[in-house]
């Protein structure tokens, strides 16, 4: 019956954009008990205006597959989506927030502000994909939040001190000397997997910073990308 329900939403999707019983038909279907039904609708939903808040909402979906399409359905609304994604910051769960803030991210300047603000959060998966999105906003960022940086170069988070610290070190040269021993001691504690690629990326000589080291998923969020994505393969991800 999944199969079924997956072809059913991927049938009303042709006419989401433009059938208000279309849109209506995908909303019901977010309420779904199967996970590839509701990853379907929330993707085709990102073209329905009228279904921003009912595609917020999904942020706080039990599935992490739903939670990411629903940040990059949510993404597409452009500035629209920006109050709604601030309450989340406010008052969604750690997993939300996560998703929150990189639609803001992708939303680019309206978004930025919540961003940067991102890096307050109390919990180190929000706060690594601030930094995560202030390095894909950098060309927007006028002004780094360098004393909040400064701070988190301390953390006791080896993840959250990792990504700091490249930060300063890429962003602020002029005022990494303290990140760069961060990263120096990082190496030594630990050497070890993509962070280690990460801190000698970031250490090297300009000449030699020419590619950086690929992405490395935040933790309990594997990177999917969207577009490419089966949604017959979901049950494989249990």
């Amino acid at each position: 019956m999944g199969t079924v329900r997956i072809l059913a939403s991927l049938r009303l999707l042709i006419g989401a954009a433009a059938a208000d019983d279309a849109t209506d038909g995908l909303v019901r279907l977010l309420n779904d008990p199967d996970r590839g039904v509701r990853y379907a609708a929330v993707q085709a939903l990102g073209k329905a205006r009228a279904a921003l808040p009912h595609v917020v909402l999904m942020l706080e979906d039990e599935e992490w597959c739903v939670r990411q399409a629903a940040g990059a359905a949510v993404g597409q609304f452009g500035d629209a989506a920006v109050p709604e994604l601030a309450r989340v910051l406010r008052d969604g769960s750690t997993a939300a927030r996560v998703e929150a803030v990189e639609a803001l991210s992708w939303i680019g300047e309206a978004g930025l502000p919540w961003v940067l603000d991102a890096l307050d959060d109390a919990e180190p998966r929000v706060v690594l994909e601030a930094m995560d999105g202030i390095w894909r906003c950098q060309d927007l960022v006028e002004r780094l939040p360098l004393d909040r940086l400064r701070e988190l170069i301390e953390s006791e988070d080896d993840e959250v001190k990792l990504w700091a610290c490249i930060l300063v070190v890429k962003l602020a040269p002029e005022s990494s000397q303290r990140a760069k021993r961060q990263l120096q001691d990082l190496l030594v504690r630990r050497p070890k997997g993509r962070q280690k690629e990460w801190a000698e990326w970031a250490l090297s000589p300009p000449a030699k910073q020419e590619v950086a080291p690929e992405p490395e998923p935040i933790p309990e969020r594997p990177l999917i990308p969207l577009h490419r994505f089966d949604v017959g393969a979901l049950d494989e991800q249990s």
